[in-house]
């Protein structure tokens, strides 16, 4: 003949409340209480094909540096812009030695030099 037990509810009661009020979560793996954390693995992400770089010592056809004829543009761009009436007042050169010393055809010593100098570059 089967024995019957009585239980009582507060014991019955008391072990639901203790699962619901603190519920256990698993540790999870990687994070520990001592701070050490193994990295996640990362995706290797898709390099996009390079560009070559643009050299600026690149000689082209004419034999001249991205730098040189930058530089050649400058010096001829300033030698068109400046004012005869500004130049004579600062140098004190007139309006012929200017030109004398900035002609296009080689015999301009000063645009030559200038030239020289933006051509080594």
């Amino acid at each position: 003949m089967p024995v019957k037990r009585e239980i009582e509810e507060e014991y019955y009661n008391s072990e639901q409340e203790e699962e619901f009020d603190s519920p256990k979560t698993p540790p999870q793996e990687g994070k520990s209480s001592l701070g050490k954390s193994t990295p996640s693995p990362k995706k290797a992400r898709p390099t996009p094909p390079k560009k070559p770089a643009v050299s600026t010592t690149t000689v082209d056809s004419d034999g001249l540096s991205a730098k040189a004829k930058y530089a050649i543009m400058i010096i001829q761009r300033g030698i068109e812009v400046l004012k005869k009436d500004e130049v004579e007042a600062a140098t004190g050169l007139n309006g012929n030695q200017q030109r004398d010393l900035t002609r296009k055809d080689g015999k301009g010593w000063l645009r030559k030099a200038l030239m020289g100098i933006a051509e080594n570059l």
